[in-house]
């Protein structure tokens, strides 16, 4: 057996979910950070040392063993992202969304105080409204420094700007490939309904998403939607083996190869194999796709306002729970159309029109879609699907509702009304 196959026979391992299982899901949540002035916040230096007093296991960079970089309560984790002013607050799997918000409201618990203290606001959009980005607004993380100072250069500044919801979802060996097409289908739809980042350096963005406009900066080959359907799990392994390898681990120290992975593979054993491609998936970054979690990850939407901050994760599991007719609904489409749907829909949100029909009526479609994947987990999860159906009634979007903050108020009414508050990690927003 060669290395690919070698290779492919190992990953779909990892896929362990099967049809008796109830289905999990993962949240990660990137969240941004503003000072009293509206500007990025520094959380290793403002938050860090009163979270180190608490108790929760503080964990380092693999290389900088001197920069910690997150803590660890049980099994879930409060780090840093690429920003100097991003949390980012990762849930281990959980049987259902209503134990995600629980997981989640408990960890902002232990956050807001401190940054109230330190008078940061922890805000619920996409984008820093004021900050300009810059080599400086990067975190001091090896992996960080090579992919930007070696790997992709200045292009990917702004990157460091940013925060999204993403979602785990356990997905099958079986069921892999469809899940990955049929959410990376229906991602300029998400774009609409999700967008939230549309105030960026003291001014309304042309792209109400524009954080996920920017991952076309590293590469479209490797960003947003892929060119074409993948199909087989082997087709689309085939095409990450033959794709330029711009980050690997050796000895905890990260390096960018970029040469083709399967060159990088060469004369390895199976394991050092499969530990360079678990870094090199990784940077791969389309809107849905598959990890060696045994999940799949979709990404393409900004931070939601806080009273909806589990609905991304409850459309997704819906969504993928009722497979069939969401990988139904998007085959009604041509997929280059879906592909340009996801920029237009970035500019444009609910003023656009596909088929020559609002997107608010394939909204309805998708959202009760999701509904009834929902409802077959009867575990009332589906109720976290009201505030968006109310989007696509109001045909307004929370980037919408930001701009109109921004106009009225500029960015102080801006934080104002997106700054998360005690009341709302009181208790479930769904009953």
């Amino acid at each position: 057996m060669d290395q690919f196959e070698t290779l492919c026979r190992t990953y779909i391992e990892c896929f362990r979910h099967t049809p008796k299982k109830s289905r999990k899901v993962g949240i990660e949540k990137e969240i941004l950070v503003t000072d009293a002035d509206g500007f990025m916040g520094d959380i290793t230096e403002r938050v860090w040392p009163d979270l180190k007093k608490k108790n929760l296991k503080a964990f380092s960079d693999t290389f900088y063993t001197d920069q910690i970089v997150g803590f660890i309560l049980n099994k879930d984790q409060i780090t840093t992202d690429a920003g100097k002013g991003t949390f980012e607050i990762i849930l281990a799997p959980l049987p259902d969304v209503q134990s995600c918000e629980r997981k989640m409201k408990k960890l902002l618990r232990i956050l807001l105080p401190i940054c109230s203290k330190q008078e940061l606001s922890i805000i619920g959009l996409g984008v820093q409204p004021l900050t300009k980005a810059s080599r400086h607004t990067w975190n001091r993380k090896q992996r960080y420094d090579i992919l930007v100072d070696e790997a992709l250069g200045p292009k990917v500044y702004p990157s460091s700007l940013t925060a999204s919801d993403q979602v785990h979802i356990d997905i099958s060996p079986d069921e892999l490939i469809e899940v990955i097409n049929t959410l990376n289908g229906i991602a300029g739809f998400m774009m609409v309904l999700f967008s939230n980042s549309p105030v960026r350096e003291n001014k309304i963005s042309k792209p109400q998403v524009y954080r996920e406009l920017l991952w076309d900066n590293l590469g479209r080959e490797r960003t947003g939607i892929p060119e074409k359907p993948f199909a087989s799990t082997e087709e689309y392994l085939s095409y990450l083996w033959k794709l330029p390898c711009i980050m690997a681990k050796k000895n905890n120290h990260y390096f960018s190869p970029k040469i083709p992975f399967e060159e990088l593979a060469r004369n390895k054993s199976p394991k050092e194999v499969f530990d360079l491609f678990s870094v090199h998936e990784g940077t791969v970054w389309f809107c849905a796709r598959p990890r060696i979690y045994g999940t799949v990850e979709m990404r393409p939407t900004c931070l939601q306002p806080w009273e909806d901050m589990m609905s991304v994760g409850a459309f997704v599991l819906g969504a993928v729970e009722n497979l069939a007719e969401t990988s139904a609904f998007v085959k009604q489409f041509e997929w280059r159309k879906l592909r340009d749907l996801r920029r237009t829909a970035a500019y444009n949100g609910f003023q656009v029109r596909i088929k020559g029909k609002k997107i608010s009526y394939f909204l309805k479609k998708l959202l009760n879609i999701s509904r009834r994947g929902l409802k077959k987990r009867k575990k009332n999860e589906e109720v976290y699907l009201d505030a968006l159906f109310e989007r696509v009634s109001r045909e307004k979007s929370p980037a919408d509702r930001a701009i109109a903050w921004f106009k009225k108020g500029g960015v102080p009414l801006l934080l104002k009304n997106a700054s998360l508050k005690k009341e709302q990690l009181r208790n479930l927003n769904a009953r």
